[in-house]
């Protein structure tokens, strides 16, 4: 929210939100309008929204939006929290969710964590920076061979999602990731070499599965088809700039 963003625009948005119907806790509904999405937090948004309000209370100096962001990290963790890892969807009618540990949702959420943690202060960015590095350690334990992650975790049939490299390498360069967890050397140097394969020459992302809507049934994230996808791109762009900005500097 700096540069040139016009003041009225900003103002726009923050009152958009604001106007939101909560799914959970201080987590907005984002859209209302859809029956599937009505009622419910995914975990796409740990991504955009605790970033966008930490960014507002910089931008409006009101700390009242920072506290927000962390609550609503807070939250979509907490009720996301699975046995296999962070699940894609939680229903709060049926006070439960989905246990479907997706991790190209995982990586979303652990780069909004570190995102977060640089634009608040105090314990609030521990505690959020705390969340980020069981998130990283958690997708280096269940890293294969290849330096790619299944679609969900804990699930021999699931096919591979190539963004959660990209989502890796982006996380484990991340300044506010510095110092934070010792993650094996080896796991990152694979999920590089991933990225790099997944690549094409146009500079497509490749094997990445298309919109993945919440579901309860498993095979929706085992087998999902793949193909060119603006959440391939938008993994690819973190990690590669990432890369270049970690690359040690030519002549």
């Amino acid at each position: 929210m700096d540069g040139d963003l016009p003041a009225a625009a900003g103002d726009r948005m923050i009152d958009l939100l604001e106007g939101l119907p909560a799914a959970y806790g201080a987590v907005p509904a984002l859209e209302p309008h859809r029956p599937a999405f009505r009622n419910g937090l995914c975990i796409d948004a740990v991504y955009h929204l605790p970033a966008t309000y930490a960014q507002a209370a910089r931008w409006k100096g009101d700390k009242r939006f920072a506290d927000r962001a962390v609550r609503i990290a807070l939250d979509c963790m907490q009720v996301l929290r699975c046995k296999a890892g962070w699940a894609q969807w939680f229903d709060p009618v049926r006070k439960r969710n989905n246990e479907a540990a997706w991790t190209r949702g995982m990586g979303w959420a652990v780069l909004g964590l570190l995102d977060l943690v640089r634009l608040v202060d105090g314990t609030a960015a521990a505690e959020v920076a705390d969340l980020a590095a069981g998130v990283m350690e958690r997708l280096a334990q269940t890293q294969a061979a290849d330096g790619n992650w299944a679609a969900v975790l804990d699930h021999p049939e699931a096919k591979t999602e190539t963004s959660t490299a990209a989502f890796f390498v982006a996380a484990a360069l991340h300044p506010a990731a510095a110092g934070l967890i010792a993650l094996p050397g080896a796991v990152l140097e694979r999920a590089k070499g991933a990225c790099h394969r997944a690549l094409s020459s146009d500079g497509t992302y490749t094997g990445v599965t298309g919109d993945v809507l919440p579901s309860w049934d498993i095979a929706a994230y085992e087998h999902a088809p793949t193909g060119p996808s603006p959440w391939a791109q938008g993994s690819a762009v973190r990690a590669f700039a990432a890369l270049a900005r970690c690359a040690p500097p030519s002549g």
